[in-house]
């Protein structure tokens, strides 16, 4: 990106140039006259001036790291060097200077006689204030950035976004399991396997490209989905073909295409990573060099705002289809249990000695309960009573004083029992 800003500099330096010559010293306005060493000084001093000023908005930007994101992981914080704020202000810094050096370059020394730029040392006059007001609305981004409330909120929508696209509304007596009329297993002999050329996390799967590269009565078995992660020579699917032959190359090599494999894990299409990556902000806030439970109380709160839109949806289908019977099955996805699991596991055991970050954890999941029962799925409740009795079971074992576990069991006893054994 700063390459970018470099070439935009480089462009609108030359602009002005060939406007002046084209201008003349005699079709410039008078008002913007100036003499060759007042050329040279201004020029001079804004580039020494916007070459320290990009020193300390990278020095702004580290500092701010290291300040405000101490309970955030290193794959959290890294969100902040890619902000897209933070990139374009350090770019249009440097294309400003590259401006104005090109331009301070065009100024002609005193004794060597020759007209000044008079329109480009004007607009490099005006290129500083524009970088101070563009360092001044960067670091307001970088203040903002620091705050936790923000980025948990950041990552709560971005979970919620993922849901909606993820999972279909509620229906009842909906199966997410394919028809019968979708092959599986060795109904069409053992098929052909695809397997992963890389080594990485599976970031997304591209079923309608799967489906759009089947021949007709061809099913595809995905042995895999987003957010696993897999060595190369790892299974990723099996391609079976309903009519006579094996499928061609070509066919696997599109459904190995499909299944993008990158260096890292992504929010795309993995609701199990944006609930690990608020989890990572809890546990590192609730660990006992931070015991920040505020922090902790408020990751929970959240994840109870994703479980709640997650617990009143279905399941995605574990199949695709398309015309001329060509079909895609999905690997086996996580359960609600699963997904209860990966919020509330690590929170309760990094948090097992403070009754505060427990009874914020019974009152998440009981409210969780309370919705689905009103919802009329007392069915999916079991992992939250499950995961309830878990904090008392911790609580019980980790807690100095009884009166703190009385007091948990107490809260509890109402929608979980029994609670004392």
């Amino acid at each position: 990106m700063a390459l970018l800003y470099v070439a935009g500099g480089a462009a609108l330096a030359a602009g002005t140039l060939t406007l002046d010559r084209w201008l003349g010293p005699d079709g410039t306005p008078s008002w913007l006259h100036v003499g060759t060493s007042v050329a040279q000084a201004l020029t001079t001093g804004f580039g020494s001036s916007l070459l320290f000023v990009i020193s300390v908005v990278f020095m702004v930007r580290i500092y701010a790291l290291q300040m405000s994101a101490e309970p955030l992981s290193a794959r959290v914080r890294r969100r902040f060097l890619t902000d897209p704020v933070q990139r374009h202000a350090m770019g249009a810094l440097v294309g400003s200077m590259t401006f104005v050096i090109l331009v301070a370059r065009a100024i002609p020394d005193p004794d060597a006689g020759g007209s000044v730029p008079q329109v480009s040392v004007a607009v490099a006059c005006a290129v500083p204030v524009m970088a101070a007001m563009l360092v001044l609305f960067a670091l307001r981004n970088a203040t903002h950035w620091g705050e936790i409330g923000r980025m948990i909120r950041w990552m709560t929508d971005n979970c919620l976004r993922l849901i909606e696209v993820t999972h279909p509304p509620l229906e009842r007596g909906h199966s997410a399991d394919p028809p019968d009329t979708v092959p599986r297993g060795g109904d069409d002999g053992p098929g052909r396997p695809v397997l992963a050329q890389d080594s990485g996390w599976i970031q997304r799967i591209d079923l309608d490209a799967v489906l759009d590269a089947l021949p007709p009565r061809t099913t595809v078995e995905l042995s895999v989905h987003a957010g696993d992660f897999v060595s190369e020579g790892i299974l990723l699917a099996t391609v079976r073909n309903g009519s006579d032959g094996e499928p061609d190359e070509s066919v696997c090599s599109a459904v190995r295409s499909a299944v993008v494999i990158g260096a890292d894990p992504t929010l795309e299409q993995d609701l199990g990573y944006g609930l690990t990556l608020l989890v990572d902000i809890a546990e590192r806030a609730g660990s006992q060099s931070s015991s920040d439970s505020t922090t902790v109380r408020e990751v929970v709160l959240h994840l109870g705002i994703v479980l709640r839109a997650l617990l009143l949806r279905d399941l995605p289908p574990s199949w695709r289809t398309a015309s001329a019977g060509r079909a895609v099955v999905l690997a086996d996805e996580q359960g609600f249990g699963d997904y209860v699991s990966t919020a509330f596991e690590r929170i309760r055991l990094a948090g097992a000695q403070s009754p505060t970050i427990a009874r914020c954890l019974l009152s998440t999941i009981e409210m969780l309960v309370a919705q689905l029962e009103d919802a009329g799925l007392p069915d999916r409740t079991g992992p939250l009573r499950r995961e309830a009795r878990l904090v008392l079971d911790s609580a019980k074992e980790s807690l100095t004083l009884s009166a703190d576990y009385e007091r948990l069991c107490d809260q509890a006893s109402p929608w979980l029992a029994p609670v004392r054994s």
